[in-house]
């Protein structure tokens, strides 16, 4: 505990100092300094708040794999690209990123949880990173027999023996000194022990100190034939102009930033501030093309509203973008009829990409 309490002030003391600098501050060179600190912060913060989620899904067996087919390769190239950037973040460019592959990428279709894989993955080379100063850092991954087998090693620090039954254990680290040398919340290798688990895999490491570690994980090897499967398209830039979306969102800050999201696709908006509000102008206005629709509203709850303006317009659509994020709530944005389900804090390129599959 003594540990979370850290983890969870450090970024709080940033987030809530310079937000006071930034209410006192004359100075405009320092409105993007500060508001950058914030933002590195908040995210900072929002990590630790989605581990703890995650462990607490996790541990009530609440989480479900969900398999889809996937390109195994390109996953890991998108992975190679955030961890560059994590590289340039941490100051250890230097240091070389180096991914194989076992299959080509005309063969490389699997069918598994691709989230749970990439956070996985994530956990993995963040440690790397963060306990590695020089040499390499390599992601890998064969195909034996009725398993995948992946690896990511690094030339760090290492994990001395003895530690070998703390490291897979939740709010546990094998640096426990006090010292916080490199910092963290101890809960990133017991999450992806844990999602491993669901997806039916296993992991372990076999490492030496200052010399390095290597992580292996394995999931059933399911390989599939049916190249069909879920791209990303994110175009650059969108142009609404003859459409009109309403914001159904209570808290003024919230609408503020969705506005600013939209400014540049010059679609028209229109701003809802209770469940009431929602319903009057979707009834009252046939020009509204799309629904941003928060699902804790005054008055009537954003499910109900979107209930009732279901009824009377079936075919508008309606994004619900709420707060509620965890297992079962997009299930229950669905099933009041919404077409897309976004949790906050909300990223403008998943805002524009929701809209995207209902506007031209």
């Amino acid at each position: 505990m003594a540990n979370m309490s850290h983890e969870l002030r450090t970024p709080l003391n940033s987030i809530i100092g310079f937000s006071e600098l930034l209410e006192t501050s004359n100075e405009k060179d320092n409105v993007s300094k500060f508001a950058t600190a914030i933002k590195t912060s908040g995210l900072q913060l929002l990590r630790i708040i989605e581990d703890l989620l995650k462990v607490s899904m996790l541990e009530s067996r609440v989480s479900r794999p969900i398999k889809r087919n996937f390109h195994l390769n390109q996953m890991l190239l998108d992975i190679k690209k955030n961890s560059l950037n994590l590289l340039k973040e941490n100051n250890k460019e230097h240091i070389d990123l180096i991914f194989n592959f076992d299959l080509d990428s005309t063969n490389d279709v699997i069918k598994s949880d691709q989230i749970k894989i990439r956070s996985i993955f994530k956990n993995l080379i963040h440690n790397a990173i963060k306990f590695t100063e020089t040499g390499s850092i390599t992601c890998s991954y064969k195909i034996i027999k009725d398993t995948i087998h992946f690896s990511v090693t690094d030339t760090g620090v290492g994990i001395p023996s003895k530690y070998e039954n703390r490291v897979f254990k939740r709010f546990r680290q094998v640096d426990e000194s006090g010292q916080k040398y490199y910092g963290g919340t101890g809960l990133g290798m017991y999450i992806s022990r844990l999602e491993l688990e669901l997806l039916g895999g296993k992991i372990w490491f076999v490492s030496e100190n200052n010399l390095g570690t290597t992580i292996n994980f394995t999931i059933p090897n399911i390989l599939t034939s049916d190249n069909q499967h879920e791209e990303d398209h994110s175009p650059e830039s969108y142009n609404w102009e003859n459409y009109t979306v309403i914001i159904a969102e209570d808290q003024t800050t919230n609408f503020k930033i969705l506005e600013a999201y939209l400014q540049r696709t010059n679609i028209n908006i229109l701003w809802a501030k209770n469940g009431q509000e929602v319903i009057n102008s979707c009834l009252q206005n046939p020009e509204i093309n799309i629904v941003l629709m928060d699902i804790n509203l005054p008055q009537i709850n954003g499910l109900e509203a979107t209930a009732i303006i279901k009824e009377k317009r079936p075919n508008l659509i309606v994004i619900a973008q709420t707060a509620y994020a965890l297992i079962g709530d997009k299930e229950k944005s669905i099933q009041a009829g919404c077409s897309d389900h976004l949790s906050k804090p909300i990223k403008k390129g998943d805002l524009l990409e929701s809209m995207a599959k209902f506007l031209p």
